[in-house]
Formats: structure tokens, sequence, C-alpha cells
């Protein structure tokens, strides 16, 4: 009797050790997907920088495959999340400033900076200090996702993959994994195709650093710059309302988008 529970707890290990490894693994594809991604918008704002067009359609049509791959990427993790047991979960009272956890859906480490509120925690990982929802995280003690330097080396590996093709080294590009992201873009100036372009990588970067409500500043003028905001954020799904700014907002020159 005693042997047979203990090969059943050993099955059970054996089984969670597996899904660990195959969560870090799909993890590991997604940061490696989305450092191509900051790739081709670095290629893309030097081009812009320059003042050369070059072969911005290509880089653009790239990005924007690249984005798609990390969509789908983050919906499987997010999959696998939902449909996998439940094994304590997190509740507020769990969490305490200092807690070292994991961001699951950053695929992060961070610690804990301020109380609970709302079902959701501050968390300081890296630069970025982000409200993130408790059920988003998991509560870690060191060495709990194995070692790091495996993670490291697959990113320095597609680091030098890119630098080689575009010629240089991977100590020139600059690969932030975590960004201090801005709750304002200030548009003013841009031509429409322009500030669609970065209107589209900014939203990204706000996504991932979980900011729920972003202010675009597109100014009055003609109109045309606050229409082609507008109609770039109707076709995005994971908006979930935008409006123009209220009286001390910025009035008709601003648009509030809040992020689902």
């Amino acid at each position: 009797r005693r042997q047979e529970e203990a090969l059943k707890n050993r099955e059970r290990q054996l089984e969670e050790k597996k899904e660990k490894i195959l969560q870090k693994a799909h993890e590991q594809a997604r940061d490696i997907l989305q450092e191509a991604k900051d790739t081709a918008d670095q290629a893309i704002s030097d081009l812009r920088k320059s003042g050369s067009r070059g072969n911005m359609a290509e880089l653009e049509k790239t990005r924007s495959g690249l984005r798609d791959k990390v969509s789908k990427k983050e919906k499987k993790l997010q999959k696998k999340k939902e449909q996998a047991p439940a094994r304590g979960k997190l509740r507020p009272e769990d969490l305490h400033i200092g807690d070292k956890v994991r961001v699951i859906s950053m695929g992060l480490t961070g610690t804990v900076t301020g109380e609970p509120r709302d079902g959701k925690v501050k968390v300081q990982c890296g630069i970025m200090n982000s409200q993130v929802r408790i059920d988003d995280l998991l509560l870690i003690h060191e060495d709990a996702f194995g070692n790091p330097t495996a993670i490291q080396s697959s990113r320095s590996s597609m680091k030098k993959a890119f630098a080689a093709s575009e010629g240089r080294t991977a100590r020139q590009l600059d690969f932030s994994q975590v960004q201090s992201v801005s709750p304002e873009l200030n548009l003013l100036g841009m031509t429409t195709d322009d500030a669609v372009r970065e209107l589209d990588k900014y939203l990204d970067d706000a996504r991932v650093s979980h900011l729920e409500s972003v202010r675009i500043v597109h100014g009055k003028g003609t109109g045309a710059l606050r229409n082609a905001v507008h109609q770039y954020l109707r076709r995005q799904k994971w908006v979930k309302s935008f409006r123009l700014g209220d009286f001390g907002e910025g009035d008709a020159g601003v648009t509030i988008v809040r992020l689902k």
C-alpha cells in the first residue's frame, strides 16, 4: 500500500515537472518572438530617423507578422494557464511587500512593492513598476523556476542571429526586456502614417506593461490625425473603449484609451 502511494506521488511530481518545462519552453519561444519584433521596431525607428524610407514596407510586414505570432503564443499560454489544475491560487492576504513573484503572462520575475487592492498589486520588474492582477502571479522562492542562465542563453543566441543579419554585433543592439512605458503618447507634428505606426508600437508596449488607460495626444487641427487614430483603434479587439478628452484632459486634442 505504502509503495503504491509512493509511486503515485512520484508520478504526480514528474507530471508537474513536465508541465513546468513545457510552460518555460512556451515562455522562451514567446520572449524570442517579442525580441524579434523589438528588433524590427528598432530598424524601422532607425530608418525613420535617418530620413530613408528604405525597405520600410517589408519591415512593417515583418513586424506585423511577428506581432501576430507573439499574440498567438500569448493566447496559447493563457489557454494552458486556464486549463491547468488550480494549485493553491494566490489570495490578497498571501502577498506582502518584498515578496518575490512570477508574472505569468509576461514571463518575468519581480518584487511586490505595494499592498494588494481590488484584485491587483504593484510589482517591480526591473525598471518597470506595474499594477498586476493577483491571478497572474505565482509566489516563488529562489530557484523555484530553475536556472535563469538557460533562458538567457536562448536570448543571447537570438540577439546574435539578428545582429548577424544586420551586419552588426549583438552589443550594438538594444534589447530592453523591460521598458518603462509612459501613460501618454504625443503624436503632434507626425504624418498620419507615421502616427499610426508609432501608436501601434506604443499600444503593444502599453499592453505588455499592463496599463489600463493611456492618453493619446493628436491635437485638434484639421482632424486628420485624430480620425486616423480613431480608425486604428476601432480595428483593435484589445481596445476596450476610447473617447475624446474631457475639459481639463485636453478636450478634442486628446483621446483617452482603455485597454482590455
